[in-house]
């Protein structure tokens, strides 16, 4: 186990399986960034590789696993049995690589084979029948027996089967998008399916007020306020002379609809002003704050604005300033300027 790669099982996961040399390594390199070795030779993968790649702003594990061969699990070897362990244990989407064109040296019928000895590892996973190296084999031209054995694999499972070649890319970026797409569904439905919404529910109490008796009531509006609706004295600004205006944005520019008879933009405020209005009129956000000494609550308000003292090893620093010190510097300072000035005369 420690000479097994860090996996996250609880992330999204894109596990390639099949025999060797069927073009599970070269997807690998050209969806992630992972550098596996390919070479013409079976087991060049000998252990699990993990690479990453995002789709849809979300970063999913990508599982290139050692070919497997097909004979019975008990003389499989360590290398394969890391491919069929990552099998049993990962939630995750499974690609099954086909090499119709059999330059990895197996006919299609050992590779159907393998798939239906390895299915019952399949149960509970999105499942892709990859179709690869269609560059070298076409799938139209491909006989229709071997075209016949790999369709039955998708229709008896009940899965997707596409096409792909990693020479020319043609196909590479589908199979990655419908894998992580079919992927993404699945956890959504085990989301909705589970029992998740109903514990939520239980905590959530929904009341239907019921009327305790046949009065009708209205709705209240205070009479103030009503009389300041229907005289149009509603709001926090007047004109000059007394007549209503709706509330501007302090800060910005007045409108045309600001503007009285004569264009006259000028308000005159009949509230108290708030921090936001005093921060437009002193020049707008970062240039002037608020003080919030006005807020202290102290027994006596004369004491808000006082200067706090700063101590230093249990004393006040401004018993030990002398408050003719800059009257002191200022004579020091001419003293020395005269006396530079007298050098300055002798030396000539």
């Amino acid at each position: 186990m420690s000479r097994l790669p860090a996996l996250d099982p609880n992330t999204r996961t894109i596990l390639m399986c099949g025999l060797p040399n069927v073009g599970k390594s070269s997807f690998m390199n050209k969806i992630t960034r992972a550098n596996v070795d390919v070479q013409p030779y079976a087991f060049t993968t000998k252990s699990l590789f993990v690479g990453h790649c995002d789709y849809r702003y979300l970063r999913w594990q990508v599982i290139d696993t050692p070919g497997i061969l097909d004979h019975p699990l008990e003389e499989r070897n360590t290398i394969e049995m890391q491919a069929i362990t990552a099998l049993a244990h990962l939630t995750c989407s499974v690609l099954y690589f086909v090499d119709i064109s059999e330059q990895c040296g197996y006919p299609i019928e050992q590779q159907c084979s393998l798939f239906r000895s390895i299915k019952p590892l399949f149960a509970n996973k999105q499942l892709i029948i990859v179709v690869n190296k269609v560059d070298q084999q076409s799938w139209e031209s491909l006989d229709e027996d071997k075209k016949t054995q790999v369709q039955s694999l998708a229709d008896a499972s009940n899965c997707t089967l596409m096409t792909m070649s990693n020479l020319s890319e043609h196909g590479v970026s589908a199979v990655k998008n419908a894998a992580c797409d079919k992927l993404l569904a699945a956890r959504v439905d085990a989301r909705v399916s589970g029992h998740k919404v109903d514990h939520v529910m239980n905590r959530l109490q929904v009341f239907h007020p019921q009327p305790r008796d046949n009065v009708e009531r209205d709705v209240c509006i205070p009479d103030t306020v009503r009389k300041a609706k229907e005289d149009g004295s509603l709001g926090m600004y007047r004109n000059k002379d007394g007549t209503h205006k709706r509330t501007t944005n302090q800060g910005y520019a007045a409108s045309k609809k600001d503007a009285g008879n004569d264009g006259d933009t000028d308000m005159v405020m009949i509230s108290k002003k708030t921090a936001r209005d005093m921060m437009w009129e002193n020049g707008g956000p970062g240039v002037w704050a608020p003080d919030y000494r006005v807020q202290y609550d102290l027994k006596d308000e004369e004491w808000r604005f006082d200067a706090i003292p700063e101590i230093m090893n249990g004393k006040n620093i401004s018993d030990y300033v002398d408050p003719d010190i800059e009257a002191k510097l200022e004579a020091l300072e001419k003293e020395e300027e005269q006396i530079v000035a007298e050098l300055d005369a002798a030396a000539m």
